[in-house]
């Protein structure tokens, strides 16, 4: 069809759009119908502390077609096993499948999905600054006051 953008695209061509479009696409209809509604869901896996564990448990997200948006890895105070936390997004139905078939692997013990009423949910950067002028040394650690943030090394010419 001349001139048809996705933009412009019915109820009927959306399927059509949807199976052209490349993976990942996401669509939403125009007029009429209820959109699904994506949710964003983070998981803590109880795994064990072996070889390849990491491989095959993104592995196991990449061959399903979902996407990890954030995967932090790592010991636990219990012998031989690690904590695995992993976001990803999609819909209710298809996360509660992924959640059923991790508890399913071999090598997941216990999979438990994270609330916002359970868990507080930041972000971490590590910033090096050069303040190579002393100056710009404490207008740095002003900024950093600012947004709640920490100085943790200092060095000659460094924050």
């Amino acid at each position: 069809r001349r001139g048809c953008g996705t933009a412009m695209l019915g109820m009927r061509s959306l399927g059509l759009a949807r199976r052209l479009a490349p993976m990942g696409a996401r669509f939403l209809p125009t007029s009429g119908g209820a959109p699904k509604s994506e949710l964003k869901k983070t998981f803590a896996a109880l795994v064990v502390d072996e070889p390849g564990v990491l491989s095959r448990l993104s592995g196991f997200f990449s061959a399903r077609g979902f996407n990890i948006d954030s995967l932090v890895v790592g010991t636990t105070n219990l012998q031989g096993l690690s904590r695995m936390t992993i976001s990803s997004s999609g819909t209710k139905g298809k996360l509660d499948q992924l959640r059923r078939q991790m508890e399913a692997m071999v090598q997941v013990r216990e999979v438990v999905e994270l609330t916002t009423e359970h868990a507080a949910i930041t972000d971490l950067a590590l910033i090096k600054v050069s303040t190579a002028q002393p100056e710009s040394r404490s207008h740095v650690v002003e900024l950093a006051n600012l947004f709640r943030a920490e100085v943790v090394d200092v060095s000659a010419d460094e924050l």
